[in-house]
């Protein structure tokens, strides 16, 4: 079992920060991956709060930049614990941000 699946079984119930805090210690990420995480843990915390996020244009390019990350790093991280290739679909591509272990 490789340390993203034992990360994956123990960060079900886990805050989304906890998370990112695994995910950058497990996959050893550079800086703006982290900063990306922070990015969609702040449209997470938005939606979940029913905060205004997308009143103005310009807040509304974030929120789709947001989602299209949180949907890349879904499928990052899905394919690392599945033990998928990184191949094929460009969005699984290798990263240099992240270190594989």
């Amino acid at each position: 079992v490789s340390n993203a699946q034992q990360a994956s079984e123990n960060l079900g119930h886990a805050s989304s920060s906890d998370k990112r805090a695994a995910l950058q210690a497990i996959l050893r990420l550079s800086a703006s991956a982290v900063q990306e995480l922070k990015d969609i843990e702040d449209l997470r915390n938005a939606v979940a709060h029913a905060r205004d996020y997308a009143r103005t244009d310009k807040e509304l390019n974030a929120f789709i930049k947001r989602m299209s990350l949180a949907q890349s790093w879904i499928r990052k991280v899905s394919a690392l614990v599945g033990g998928g290739a990184l191949a094929g679909d460009p969005a699984l591509e290798a990263d240099d941000r992240i270190q594989e272990n």
